[in-house]
């Protein structure tokens, strides 16, 4: 007989519209709620800005396989706990959104739990330190939302998608001089930019009058070197990331794992 103890798994990251059904019928077939022995969960009960944890006290060998495989194939971070067994301790799964999934020893209170072989392999206090940062990953919020740049064609788990985040700017670059005016280097400049920006870059312009412009900004000089700002008329509107941003327009971000899946 296949061991049932209790789990919870808390998911966050972005998900296309387009993959939601298939989703909610994965959390339907673990028969997931929001709290133990709770209703089973419906779409309506999504708080916006928070991650999604749902738990149930009778899953087959601890794990959401197929649900933990979803969310490992779309790039959706998560965190699964499940209690021990007389075959398992109880164990922690995390996936960061990039990489692999790690499993790591807790107790019952999913804290987590280092081994004296670990704790000697990290070498130094800084590196049990970085470990235990690792293992603790808070795992940011669930939306659905529409992407930009999401190619509808390509099915699955091989549609990468960018991961848009808080804001989106359009920046528009025109020459105020002739070509043969400008600098060699600065020819090439001229043109229509989109700006990705996350709420750390915003953040960083917290003080200003327009953040979200002068952060797009600072991503646009960070990101294109000009020989002689005075040739050139520089435009910045901001658009909502679920607009169309125009077809050739030169993708931006000061992180960019934003940019996945966009063609630049």
């Amino acid at each position: 007989m296949v061991e049932r103890v209790s789990a919870f798994i808390t998911i966050g990251g972005r998900l296309s519209p387009d993959h939601l059904p298939e989703f909610l019928d994965l959390i339907a077939q673990e028969d997931l709620s929001l709290e133990w022995d709770g209703e089973p969960f419906e779409i309506s009960q999504l708080v916006a800005g928070k991650s999604l944890c749902l738990m149930n006290h009778e899953v087959a060998l601890g794990q959401f396989s197929r649900l933990e495989d979803f969310c490992f194939a779309r790039g959706l971070p998560f965190r699964r706990w499940c209690d021990g067994s007389r075959s398992w301790m109880p164990q922690r799964a995390l996936f960061n959104g990039e990489g692999d999934i790690s499993y790591i020893a807790t107790d019952g209170a999913d804290r987590v739990l280092l081994d004296r072989e670990t704790m000697n392999s990290l070498g130094s206090f800084d590196g049990i330190v970085v470990w235990y940062d690792a293992a603790d990953f808070v795992i940011p919020a669930f939306e659905i939302i529409e992407l930009i740049g999401a190619d509808k064609s390509i099915p699955g788990p091989e549609r990468e998608l960018p991961a848009m985040s808080v804001a989106c700017c359009l920046v528009k670059v025109r020459a105020s001089v002739a070509d043969d005016a400008l600098e060699i280097e600065d020819r090439s400049v001229p043109g229509l930019y989109a700006i990705a920006l996350d709420q750390a870059d915003i953040d960083r312009r917290a003080d200003d009058d327009e953040p979200i412009i002068e952060a797009a900004k600072d991503i646009f000089h960070d990101c294109i070197a000009i020989g002689n700002l005075d040739d050139f008329e520089i435009d910045v509107e901001v658009v909502s990331c679920l607009a169309s941003v125009p077809e050739g327009a030169q993708w931006l971000a000061r992180d960019m794992s934003l940019m996945r899946g966009i063609s630049q």
